[in-house]
């Protein structure tokens, strides 16, 4: 009988969770707006740009080094396509979850205080412990269906793109890896990093900002393949998401022992 009460008061938070942060303007806006631009405009930008713009010019030795020996046969064009769906779109990628994790935390977490909704969370009988693994679970379930719904969108474009350019499939094994084992360990990233920091943010809009400076790391990793110090093969993939997961416990365990319902009125 217990048993079946706590499973029906876990169903009543986690629904009151994923429609708070749906109804959030600012949430619902960032989890919209930010797969249209990364996963879809900029790679059909791209493609639009190689496919109209495109002047006839080799390539420098920087560029040609990233290129397999399989692929030495491309022209300017298929070559800078390939490059851009094997090192840069999957950067673009891993930004969508970790983008969205971070403002459905802010939502889930900071959010309570200016939705004014402290009172319900206080009363409700359930230990502090596992409200914030609900809170996390919800966040972790919208970013996860946001970041589906955006690699298909991406993968739409950039399908297009390898039948229009006559190139190889984008998707190879380092793709695999960021889909399967990087973008959900981003994700809880996000949403543990967002709510490590909650109390100490003075505002929602302030915790997005801050937790979006973990965005910075991504971007310096579209440049890195160009500058000839590292290439994202897939042991390099797998070395970071070791990291990552190992960063993902960590944040775990200080915020199950850190986290209280009364900081968020702080």
């Amino acid at each position: 009988m217990h048993k079946r009460r706590a499973v029906k008061t876990d169903r009543i938070l986690i629904r009151k969770e994923l429609t708070e942060i749906w109804n959030d303007r600012v949430a619902r806006s960032c989890m919209i707006i930010i797969p249209i631009v990364l996963a879809l405009l900029i790679p059909g930008g791209y493609l639009a740009m190689l496919m109209i713009f495109h002047q006839h010019a080799p390539l420098g030795d920087g560029l040609m080094a990233l290129l397999t020996t399989k692929n030495e046969w491309m022209n300017e064009r298929q070559a800078l396509f390939a490059i851009f769906s094997r090192y840069i779109c999957p950067m673009l990628f891993l930004m969508i979850p970790l983008l969205c994790s971070c403002v459905t935390a802010a939502s889930s977490f900071v959010g309570e205080r200016d939705r004014q909704t402290l009172e319900s969370l206080l009363l409700t009988p359930v230990r502090t412990s596992r409200v914030f693994q609900i809170k996390a679970i919800c966040c972790i379930m919208i970013s996860a269906v946001t970041t589906a719904i955006s690699f298909a969108l991406m993968a739409l474009v950039l399908s297009i793109g390898d039948i229009l350019l006559k190139v190889p499939f984008f998707f190879r094994l380092e793709w695999l890896i960021v889909l399967v084992l990087l973008a959900p360990s981003i994700t809880v990233l996000g949403t543990l990093f967002t709510a490590a920091g909650f109390f100490k943010s003075g505002s929602y809009l302030e915790s997005i900002q801050t937790s979006a400076y973990l965005a910075f790391p991504l971007t310096l990793c579209c440049i890195v393949p160009f500058t000839g110090l590292l290439v994202f093969s897939a042991h390099v993939l797998l070395i970071f998401w070791g990291i990552i997961l190992l960063a993902d416990v960590i944040l775990w365990w200080i915020n199950r022992r850190s986290f209280r319902i009364q900081k968020i009125a702080l």
